[in-house]
């Protein structure tokens, strides 16, 4: 259908922004991905004119709609348009590995110690099983933990004022994975590798996109819990097929 004729055909009038208007338009509305690009910047939404791109303004409303969209470019950023072509090629290649690492950090870290040590160094292997000689929960359970305090941080810090949310992320990750970890409830290395998987969710430029892999980082979670690499894999091969 063409993009006017879904506009047409909408039977609900209670949209009051660009980014509702455009879950009633798209091709999938189960997708945890976005299929349409969301900018408010009038450079950004000018260059995709150029480009031979449909932009869709809306009254009252800052954003813009941008489609057709690809996958890719949910890791372009505006600012890319204004640097170098080598920095902004790196930085694009480090947010597309970012997404993919974000979404494979912490489900591996539960492959290796629950059904596939053997993929450690031995000398990585002892230093893991020694921060985790203490925790009492099986991998996927740990990691759950420490993900959804992760979430309750970020989303009560997004709630709070600025000056207030800031110190709570902050103060509060410090205070809660130091506590965490003296009480054995999680281990030292799963602290890091949840810290560094937190950081890759804010790589991409789109905050739809964040919210994808933060969405599909459960998933493999959940898979690596049930069946290991096996499971990792298999997740992976039907969110590839659900992009394709």
């Amino acid at each position: 259908k063409s993009l006017s004729t879904r506009i047409d055909e909408i039977q609900y009038e209670g949209y009051l922004d660009v980014s509702m208007l455009k879950q009633l338009i798209e091709d999938n509305p189960f997708s945890p991905f976005p299929q349409f690009i969301l900018t408010s910047r009038p450079d950004a939404a000018a260059n995709y004119l150029l480009d031979g791109r449909i932009v869709i303004l809306m009254e009252n409303s800052q954003g813009a709609i941008v489609c057709p969209a690809s996958f890719l470019e949910m890791f372009f950023s505006p600012e890319d348009l204004y640097n170098r072509w080598t920095t902004s090629s790196l930085l694009r290649m480090l947010r597309f590995a970012g997404f993919f690492i974000t979404i494979m950090l912490t489900p591996l870290y539960i492959s290796a110690l629950s059904y596939h040590s053997g993929i450690l160094p031995f000398e990585l292997l002892i230093i893991v099983q020694e921060s985790r000689s203490k925790v009492p929960f099986p991998p996927v359970i740990e990691v759950l933990f420490i993900e959804l305090v992760i979430e309750v941080l970020r989303e009560a810090g997004s709630r709070m004022p600025s000056k207030i949310g800031q110190t709570i992320g902050i103060v509060g990750g410090i205070v809660i994975g130091t506590a965490s970890v003296q009480a054995g409830l999680v281990s030292n290395t799963l602290i890091v590798l949840v810290a560094v998987s937190a950081l890759l969710s804010f790589l991409m430029p789109n905050y739809l996109m964040s919210n994808a892999s933060r969405f599909v980082r459960y998933i493999f979670i959940l898979a690596a819990g049930l069946f290991g690499l096996l499971g990792q894999m298999l997740a992976f091969v039907l969110i590839m097929n659900h992009l394709l």
